[in-house]
This record gives C-alpha cells, sequence and structure tokens, in this order.
C-alpha cells in the first residue's frame, strides 16, 4: 500500500508558499491566466505543479505542458491496465464513477470492488488512487488523475 507522509508545519507553510507562488506566476514570470490554467489542471499536488510551472517558465506554451502532463497519466494508466481491453478497466470505470461522484470512496468499498484484496493494493502501488489512512479512504491520486479521466470521457465514464 502507498505510504503516508507526516509533515511537519514548517513543510505545510513551504508547500502552501509554492503553490502561492504558481498562482502568482513566480513572481510574476507566469502570467495570472496561465498560473491559473496549470492549477486547474494538476490541482495542489506540488511535484505536478512545480513539474508544469517549471515548464512554463521554460517558454512552453500551455497546450504542450497539457499534453506532456496527460501523456505521462496515460502511462501510469497503462500501467496499472485501465485502458479499454485491459484486465481492470471495468473496475476502474466503477471506481472512476464512485469518485467523481463523491470525491472519496471507502476502502471497504473499494476492496469489494475487485475479485482479489490483493488486487486492490496492487492497483494503489501504481499512483492513480491513493489511500488515506486516517479517514480509511480512497481517493484519486491528484487532480492531473481526474483532469485526465475528464479529457478520456468516452473511455471512463460509464
Amino acid at each position: 500500500m502507498q505510504r503516508t507522509m507526516q509533515m511537519t508545519k514548517s513543510t505545510l507553510l513551504y508547500l502552501s508558499a509554492v503553490k502561492v507562488q504558481c498562482l502568482q506566476g513566480w513572481n510574476r514570470k507566469i502570467k495570472k491566466k496561465e498560473a491559473e490554467k496549470l492549477y486547474e489542471l494538476v490541482g495542489g499536488y506540488i511535484i505536478d505543479l512545480k513539474s508544469v510551472a517549471d515548464k512554463s517558465l521554460a517558454g512552453q506554451t500551455f497546450e504542450v505542458i497539457k499534453q506532456q502532463a496527460l501523456t505521462e497519466v496515460e502511462k501510469k494508466f497503462k500501467t496499472a491496465q485501465l485502458h479499454k481491453k485491459q484486465l481492470y478497466h471495468e473496475v476502474g470505470k466503477h471506481i472512476i464513477s464512485s469518485l467523481l461522484k463523491s470525491k472519496e470512496l471507502n476502502y471497504i468499498t473499494y476492496m469489494k470492488i475487485f475479485n482479489k484484496v490483493e488486487e486492490s493494493d496492487e492497483m494503489l502501488e501504481k499512483n492513480v488512487f491513493t489511500y488515506h489512512p486516517e479517514k480509511n479512504t480512497v481517493t484519486f491520486q491528484s487532480q492531473l488523475i481526474e483532469s485526465y479521466i475528464w479529457e478520456n470521457s468516452n473511455i471512463f465514464i460509464k
């Protein structure tokens, strides 16, 4: 299962500052509209946020950044075998549908969707879904995952 990390108050403050910097355009080097689009694409997941902000600062257009980010997510879905004609496509559609409706899924409910408990744990290792032990729930791993699903709604939404 995916490990969770305890964050100190200073770490949380730093991460919040990085998010604000992105939204403010990394000292105004990124235009406000561009920063807002980047944040909408990846949300507050700091690794994704920093990656897209760095690419924007390097001069890449939003459309190129978006396509690169979604291609990386597509690889995660392929590895997790969630695409059409792959092993977990139907299971994935069920989980995705539930998460789009409620944003989180009780872990027991999540486990019951799979034929074997081991499969549910293996899916979590693919970084598409994330387990939150403090609430015993499963969510999308990031906003970028959800963005990918909406971009490919014909594949994943029932």
